[in-house]
């Protein structure tokens, strides 16, 4: 689940400093564990390296169909028979 926006202000550099090799303008020199991620951080799409959340309210359609046209092209989501042409 991540932590939030409080949790961050108060703990990032520590975190950054423990896991992360040290803290440079709000990042950490190395990708935190997933575990440890801000709570709004795509792991495919968002800054592995980030200390706080991107703060948006709305994301681009792209966090979700990246995902999907992935599964398409690998086979693991199957083409749609109802909408192939004959």
């Amino acid at each position: 689940m991540g932590f939030g926006d409080d949790y961050w202000k108060e703990n990032g550099k520590k975190i950054a400093e423990r896991l992360g090799g040290g803290e440079v303008n709000g990042f950490s020199r190395e990708p935190l564990p997933i575990s440890h991620r801000p709570k709004d951080s795509f792991l495919w799409q968002r800054n592995p390296r980030r200390l706080e959340g991107d703060h948006e309210v709305r994301y681009p359609g792209t966090d979700f169909l990246f995902v999907y046209w992935l599964c398409r092209y690998n086979g693991i989501i199957p083409p749609d028979e109802t909408n192939a042409k004959p």
